[in-house]
């Protein structure tokens, strides 16, 4: 088990450029749409193990592209500088995370534009949703071109985040963290994009689900005191955010939030108890674990912990 072998490129040369799509990406046909190289640039960075690869790009001037890949990609981009079409559909990068299955895929850029990718070979995706799902096999559907609700797209920028991060920090060489980001982005990617042909498979199974639950708890407790919410609950245990809130909710009633509010009011009911009993300390205390003040607490206090009472004084 290996990490990312990363690359970087840059050129203003239309023939270099198209040369190395075709590596990452085989497009089958690429334009430019001026007399030249004038106004065209391109540069690159490329991270893959030969199942994932994540590409962040930076282009400028007016180009088509045209790809046929044989892989499942998804992309956002930083301006309405970029576009794409299939068939009758057609949007901006911007709206939302769009989805690439295998198959015809046109691409226009007119002016400057920062890309960011990721890309599964199909074989890859299977058999890595297969694991996530605790299931045998996998077989994958053509899913839909973006995120199938408003809620489902607010996934992929929390996942997006946490690829970027590793990705743009040189972190993803380590295997282990590479195997992580991988069950991350493949659960979000077939849930969001309806990537699995059967309903029933979009569920992780029984024992991954407590799993994901014990391993989110965990999480809480370590780090309630730091201003986290339940999408970074969800990104530290690799599964997207409303399949945990779903086992939240079964396990124990409990929201991601609320289970994360009630961590918070007891880990500053504890530390109120060795300090000072004076509302100057308390008030520095409550606000260290995210409330923004003692009178926003105590009401909180009572209603969770009410057997447990503060002695503060006057």
């Amino acid at each position: 088990m290996s990490g990312l072998r990363v690359e970087e490129f840059g050129s203003g040369h239309v023939d270099e450029v198209e040369a190395v799509l075709r590596g990452v990406g085989a497009p089958s046909w690429f334009q430019v749409d001026r007399d030249g190289d004038d106004g065209f640039s391109f540069a690159s960075t490329v991270g893959t193990d030969g199942e994932l690869l994540l590409a962040r790009y930076a282009v400028s001037g007016s180009w088509t592209l045209r790809a046929e890949p044989d892989l499942f990609l998804v992309a956002t981009a930083s301006s309405n500088a970029m576009r794409w079409s299939k068939g009758d559909e057609r949007g901006f990068f911007t709206d939302a995370p769009v989805h690439f299955p295998p198959g015809r895929n046109d691409v226009q850029v007119d002016g400057s534009v920062e890309l960011f990718e990721v890309q599964f070979q199909p074989d890859a995706l299977a058999r890595l949703a297969a694991d996530a799902h605790g299931v045998e096999h996998v077989r994958l559907g053509a899913g839909v071109r973006l995120p199938r609700t408003p809620r489902h797209e607010q996934y992929w920028p929390a996942v997006l985040h946490f690829a970027r991060t590793l990705f743009d920090g040189g972190l993803l060489s380590n295997a282990h963290l590479l195997a992580a980001l991988k069950s991350n982005l493949v659960v979000t990617m077939l849930d969001g994009f309806s990537l699995m042909a059967e309903r029933r498979e979009w569920r992780l199974s029984s024992s991954g689900a407590r799993t994901a639950y014990r391993q989110a708890t965990a999480f809480i407790e370590e780090e309630a005191s730091r201003p986290i919410a339940g999408t970074d609950v969800a990104a530290a245990v690799g599964v997207p955010f409303a399949m945990l809130e779903d086992e939240f909710r079964q396990q124990s009633g409990l929201t991601i939030a609320e289970h994360l509010r009630r961590e918070r009011v007891v880990g500053a009911h504890r530390e109120l108890l060795r300090a000072e009993p004076d509302r100057g300390t308390a008030e520095a205390v409550v606000r260290r674990w995210g409330f923004t003040s003692l009178a926003t607490y105590l009401p909180l206090h009572a209603s969770l912990l009410p057997d447990r009472p503060l002695p503060l004084e006057p």
